[in-house]
């Protein structure tokens, strides 16, 4: 079993707005693309969109820079400096 397949996305900025959080960062492992949901207690993350810095692109690969805008109620995890898996 490899573990680069969770997509684990560390976040360098986080705006928030409403429901909806456009976050920038780096994705440290898996890949990441548009639709991809975690649900975790009370927590709820569903990506919406997903830029690659370098090819504008919908998807996102292990080690690329990029933003992703994501529906969320849990805010709390969105800070700078946090890590976000999506596994």
């Amino acid at each position: 079993m490899e573990q680069d397949k969770v997509p684990v996305f560390r976040v360098h900025r986080a705006e928030v707005l409403k429901d909806q959080a456009y976050v920038s960062g780096r994705l440290l492992s898996g890949e990441l693309r548009r639709g991809l949901k975690l649900d975790y207690g009370t927590s709820f993350l569903e990506v919406k969109d997903v830029k690659s810095r370098y090819l504008g692109v919908n998807l996102l690969r292990r080690g690329e820079e990029g933003s992703i805008l994501l529906r969320t109620n849990d805010f709390e995890s969105l800070l700078t400096g946090s890590v976000i898996s999506f596994g």
